[in-house]
């Protein structure tokens, strides 16, 4: 159970990493883990917005990431690293970014001390062949891309029932994945215990059991630690406009990098 970084982008997306390996219930009223799983993946699949926050450690230090999030595929995000600290917007077909000084220098090559002082803190319109660049981010936070991660095969270890316990004054069940299988880690999965059994949080408690094959819920090469993904304000009002004032995208010529430079 973990959250791990997009192969492509190296940027912190949290990918719900349980599958259909299970062993019984535990002992007196806990619910059967393969059940508890489907349906979770069943009513997350329905769900048209939400907020997630995330934080994933490993070699490299600490990523930190929010976003709201449409089923549309409209969201906010946000990604902290230690290289500089980026948004992305993403309304309809079209990606916008704004990125600290920080970001800019370190994406900018040559050109980087000149974009952050013009484009620190400022919005601009992402160009279409960039944009590519940050699509999987919009991808691997949509309802029901994580769904279907839920109950992907081969993503996690043993699964049992845990203690009931609760996240942010909601109670909740827990699924308990042992990690003892290729490429899976060690975690908890609360989920909620009264109306839909939706996610409420993912704690990814030891590193990743080398082997393992990559899918596209998978990442056989991740060498996250700890991770720890959070959700709420399901099918709460949102809106997600485009910035205001937005500037157009710089080009980066040949001393420059892509703004699409993970933090």
């Amino acid at each position: 159970m973990r959250v791990h970084r997009a192969l492509s982008l190296a940027v912190l997306v949290p990918v719900v990493a349980l599958g259909a390996s299970t062993a019984g219930a535990a002992d007196g009223d806990a619910k059967d883990p393969r059940q508890l799983l489907k349906d979770a993946a069943a009513s997350l699949a329905k769900v048209k917005s939400y907020h997630v926050s995330a934080s994933s450690t490993d070699a490299d230090g600490t990523l930190r990431y929010t976003a709201d999030v449409q089923a549309s595929g409209n969201a906010n995000v946000t990604l902290k690293g230690a290289n500089g600290t980026f948004r992305l917007r993403k309304v309809s077909s079209t990606t916008y970014l704004s990125g600290d000084a920080r970001y800019w220098r370190n994406v900018g090559g040559k050109q980087g001390a000149a974009l952050a002082k013009k484009l620190a803190g400022r919005w601009i319109k992402v160009a279409k062949a960039d944009a590519k660049e940050f699509a999987g981010i919009f991808t691997e936070i949509a309802p029901e891309r994580i769904a279907s991660c839920l109950v992907a095969p081969g993503t996690t270890g043993t699964l049992t029932a845990g203690k009931a316990s609760s996240v942010g004054g909601t109670k909740a069940d827990v699924l308990v994945d042992a990690g003892d299988e290729p490429g899976t880690a060690p975690g908890r999965l609360f989920l909620a215990a009264s109306g839909d059994p939706l996610p409420l949080r993912l704690l990814q408690t030891g590193k990743v059991k080398p082997g393992g094959k990559a899918t596209s819920c998978t990442d056989p090469d991740d060498t996250s630690t700890a991770s720890d993904l959070r959700f709420s304000k399901f099918d709460e009002k949102l809106t997600i406009r485009a910035p205001k004032k937005v500037l157009k995208a710089p080009s980066t010529g040949s001393g420059g990098g892509s703004t699409g430079t993970p933090v």
